[in-house]
């Protein structure tokens, strides 16, 4: 086989890895969000937080209370050990929240977690072992 055809074979797989991997970055923190939270990808679960003094959905009203403040959900992210399988994924996309520890990798940082490298290191992960809920 010259050299020409062996190009013209690996030219289309190249192609192909190139889609998937923009795939897996764009699409796949969407499903690893959804399969880490033990929800199926039709049900729908929002937490809102609830003012005092504001009329709910239900049509009661809250009572008021001065110096009352909305309190926002913590997020923490976290690997799951027993399904990371060690890949490194995680640590070479975003290396501000994760290292390797032996075969699994290990968060680092709890900070600036709204990142977009976190949220690519997220869908990259094959096994989904990384919740940030």
């Amino acid at each position: 086989m010259n050299q020409s055809k062996i190009y013209l074979f690996f030219i289309p797989i190249v192609i192909l890895g190139l889609f998937l991997i923009n795939y897996a970055v764009t699409n796949g923190a969407k499903d690893a969000a959804v399969v880490n939270s033990g929800l199926s990808p039709t049900s729908v679960e929002i937490e809102v937080p609830v003012e005092e003094g504001i009329e709910t959905a239900t049509g009661q009203t809250t009572a008021p209370d001065e110096g009352a403040a909305i309190q926002e959900a913590t997020l923490i992210l976290s690997v799951n050990e027993n399904r990371c399988r060690g890949c490194g994924r995680c640590a070479m996309i975003d290396p501000e929240h994760f290292e390797m520890s032996g075969r699994v990798a290990t968060v680092i940082s709890q900070e600036n977690l709204d990142s977009g490298a976190l949220t690519s290191a997220i869908g990259a992960c094959p096994e989904n072992a990384i919740s940030l809920s």
